[in-house]
């Protein structure tokens, strides 16, 4: 189980440090892939999103960290899940955006199953 969580963690971590790379270094690219039109007056919102996606991008990497060198990651992994799950659920209620649901939703319950499932790290 852990290599399948490693392996979620891993596509998770380059999609969430594209994302981070892109709202940090092509503002205006990354507003118009979040449906926003960039101008001065949401720029401060998509520097914002750009410091979370960071943070979210650390706390994978730390997690990925853990688990390579056989330390037990567990908790932070449903954190980072749970989080996922609702995040995706949250922004398909308040904006409509089914693909958020699959995507977000379903990573975070992924590693929420593989994580519960996984009896090696008891």
């Amino acid at each position: 189980m852990k290599k399948y969580i490693l392996i979620t963690l891993a596509i998770a971590f380059v999609i969430e440090l594209a994302l981070t790379v892109l709202a940090f270094f092509m503002p205006a690219t990354a507003a118009e892939l979040f449906q926003m039109k960039y101008s001065g007056e949401n720029a401060f919102l998509v520097f914002i999103t750009a410091c979370f996606l960071f943070l979210v991008t650390s706390i994978i990497g730390y997690i990925i960290y853990l688990l390579r060198n056989k330390k037990n990651a567990k908790e932070l992994i449903y954190i980072i899940g749970f989080w996922w799950i609702g995040l995706g659920i949250g922004v398909y209620l308040a904006f409509g955006k089914f693909d958020n649901l699959m995507l977000d939703s379903t990573k975070g319950l992924v590693l929420v199953l593989l994580n519960y499932f996984d009896k090696d790290r008891d």
